[in-house]
């Protein structure tokens, strides 16, 4: 395997960790919880790349091999918890 093959292969090992990690904020602005975010946007964003792509990893090293629906459900509960986390939803 080749450097653009390494590097393909990386992409699209972390693309849904980063789908998820742009639209969750975006989504939630939307929302009144959203409003009282106590980070920034980018910010938000990468905390949430960060906890999704260390859940794809652990996925990775759990079960040997990637793209386990379970690992994509562990992400996205992960994902929505840190979002919790950092709107402070529990205050509302």
């Amino acid at each position: 395997m080749g450097v653009f093959g390494l590097i393909n292969h990386l992409f699209n090992f972390l693309l849904p960790a980063l789908a998820l990690a742009v639209l969750l904020p975006l989504c939630i602005r939307w929302t009144a919880m959203g409003r009282g975010a106590a980070l920034g946007l980018v910010s938000n964003m990468l905390v949430l790349t960060v906890v999704n792509a260390t859940v794809l990893l652990a996925g990775l090293v759990w079960f040997e091999r990637d793209g386990k629906m379970l690992t994509y459900l562990a992400m996205a509960v992960a994902g929505a918890s840190a979002q919790w986390v950092l709107v402070k939803a529990w205050r509302a």
